[in-house]
């Protein structure tokens, strides 16, 4: 699985990979600065991508909601 974060603050990266070292996968995690976001077609940061799919406005969701959003990929 690879793991694109756009435009991410501390806090963000901090919670995402607190939360992949909890689920103990292994994971590409590329960060794109917020000045290349348009490149990927995304209006409203911080987001992430994972496999191609966009969650945008990541920060708005909770560590388990995080969690449960990861596992159903991990599962396919």
């Amino acid at each position: 699985m690879k793991i694109k974060l756009v435009g991410s603050k501390d806090e963000e990266r901090k919670m995402i990979n607190e939360v992949l070292n909890n689920l103990n996968c292994s994971v590409d995690i590329e960060e794109i600065t917020e000045n290349n976001k348009f490149k990927y077609h995304i209006k409203h940061t911080p987001a992430i991508i994972i496999d191609n799919i966009v969650i945008s406005e990541d920060s708005k969701l909770s560590k388990n909601e995080l969690k449960n959003v990861i596992e159903q990929f991990l599962e396919t």
